[in-house]
């Protein structure tokens, strides 16, 4: 039904739902030191990118707009969800997690540097969603920048990282890495994205943009809270958390097959069939988590 009332119904229930979870989460993360700040930030960007969808309703009531400000108005919603409500929260989630006998000050010390690299780059990271716009010289700079900022933000996590050393199991390890690969791959693409040459890639090809959404939301934020919820010991490791694991990885090789097989004009037979079948097997697994956690 597209942008019906059944649709935007829920998605309104959707929004104000949120607000009402970050009143209440908020209240409780003072006490959490540097992985509560992290989260907060996050908060704040899941508040700011409501706006993207009540600007998307408004500009649904003005006949003659370029079609170019709808498709902003979602990247602006997608843009605040994914390198803000998603990434800080799961890094304060990490933060949180890690047992620590090295004190405070040490939690601090090493992440402090890496929030504010990426609070200041979150607001004009928003124009690598828009270069596809022709946007202004000064707009790209701005991006290119951010983009700069994130860069050397991720070289100071793999800092943070080496002498932060988590007693987890193998497969919460497997599953972790996997969420840290996806991310360091998120964000070199972003990097990648900004210049000129590569950026007709990043957004003139639907399965490699497929790919980056799924990287971000299957690869990073899904596969890093199912290690989260073993690591806190509120699911069990059993074959559907492998199988989720596995379809993901399988998901991004296929959708990369073909966003490059059509960059090259040729089609890679099968490619939707195994898609389908990988999603049956990714779904299987899920749903087998679900039934875990429910019993």
């Amino acid at each position: 039904m597209g942008y019906a009332g059944p649709s935007i119904f829920f998605s309104t229930i959707t929004i104000f739902t949120g607000y009402a979870f970050t009143w209440v989460l908020w209240k409780h993360l003072g006490g959490l030191g540097e992985a509560g700040k992290w989260i907060k930030i996050g908060l704040v960007a899941n508040v700011v990118s409501s706006l993207g969808t009540f600007v998307l309703a408004w500009l649904m009531q003005q006949p003659g707009l370029s079609q170019k400000w709808y498709v902003f108005s979602v990247y602006f919603f997608l843009h605040f969800q994914y390198n803000g409500w998603f990434f800080f929260t799961i890094i304060g989630l990490f933060i949180g997690t890690v047992p620590v006998t090295l004190g405070p000050e040490y939690i601090v010390a090493r992440w402090r540097k890496q929030r504010i690299l990426f609070s200041v780059a979150l607001l004009p990271a928003l124009f690598l969603s828009a270069l596809w716009m022709n946007i202004p010289y000064f707009l790209w700079a701005a991006a290119l920048v951010s983009a700069m900022i994130q860069m050397a933000a991720l070289a100071y996590i793999f800092h943070a990282l080496r002498s932060m050393r988590p007693n987890t199991s193998g497969i919460v390890s497997r599953l972790w890495v996997t969420a840290l690969v996806a991310l360091v791959t998120k964000i070199v693409l972003q990097f990648l994205s900004s210049l000129p040459g590569l950026s007709v890639f990043a957004f003139g090809y639907r399965p490699l943009v497929i790919a980056y959404l799924h990287l971000v939301l299957l690869g990073f934020v899904s596969l890093f809270l199912i290690g989260y919820f073993l690591q806190k010991g509120w699911l069990s490791e059993h074959w559907g958390v492998k199988s989720v694991w596995s379809a993901v990885i399988i998901n991004e090789v296929i959708l990369v097959i073909q966003g490059l097989s059509a960059i090259g004009y040729f089609a890679v037979p099968y490619a939707n069939e195994m898609l389908l079948a990988n999603t049956l097997f990714l779904v299987v697994g899920a749903g087998n988590i679900a039934w875990k956690c429910y019993r």
